[in-house]
């Protein structure tokens, strides 16, 4: 389909073209942990993931040895502080904008990480 046949079905499109939405949009999803995200992954590939909780310790001693470049380390290590911090967003996230503006339900993880795949 083309865009100019189809662009009132498209959310950016609908946004622009002035649907009721309000002047700040807040698009997002359900916040999840690693072990989520590993559980969809499982589910997407239809394989048993081997699944472990670690500490904070071990998880940089983990990142560390994969190889990842010096900035890689650092920015890994930095997510992994905020994320850890909290206070940080998560917890008013909600999807129902996103959902409004699409005009139906987020694809659940594993689909989308399905389709990525």
């Amino acid at each position: 389909m083309k865009f100019r046949d189809n662009w009132k079905t498209l959310p950016g499109a609908r946004v622009i073209a002035g649907g009721n939405y309000g002047s700040v949009l807040e698009f997002a999803g359900r916040p999840c942990r690693f072990k989520e995200l590993a559980q969809a992954a499982e589910a997407a590939t239809d394989q048993t993931i081997d699944i472990q909780e670690v500490t904070r310790n071990d998880f940089d001693l983990n990142i560390a040895q994969t190889g990842i470049s010096q900035i890689g380390l650092m920015l890994a290590k930095n997510y992994q502080d905020y994320a850890i911090a909290g206070n940080n967003g998560e917890s008013e996230a909600s999807p129902a904008v996103f959902e409004k503006v699409l005009g139906h339900s987020l694809t659940p993880l594993s689909e989308a990480l399905k389709e990525l795949l």
